[in-house]
């Protein structure tokens, strides 16, 4: 996973693989949409959370997946992936699953010669 941590939003654990949505420092929020600077006032002054939601897989502690959503304002970062159950967060969960899927798969088909 790339980026400043702020926060983790939610973990799934499993005996072999760790399921993880972290918050991360935004650097390059686009508010061009913000025409009246009222969104860009209320991240200023702590009302609104902006961050990059990062979803990961990990398996025995190794990262083999990591999906990344960035711009994300929220009166609180938790709400991403509680209040409302985000169908953003929902989406990256099942991408980030799906691709750990496919790395564990190739990982496994790899032949090790001695």
């Amino acid at each position: 996973m790339n980026g400043t941590p702020l926060e983790n939003l939610w973990t799934f654990e499993t005996k072999n693989f760790t399921i993880r949505c972290d918050a991360l420092v935004e650097h390059d929020a686009d508010l061009s949409w913000d025409e009246t600077g009222e969104v860009a006032e209320k991240i200023n002054n702590g009302t609104y959370d902006l961050f990059c939601a990062a979803v990961s897989v990990h398996m025995n502690g190794r990262e083999v997946s990591c999906n990344y959503l960035g711009g994300c304002i929220y009166e609180d970062a938790k709400d991403f992936v509680s209040k409302y159950r985000d169908e953003y967060f929902r989406d990256m969960v099942r991408t980030a699953v799906a691709e750990a899927r496919v790395e564990v798969a190739q990982l496994q088909s790899i032949e090790l010669k001695a």
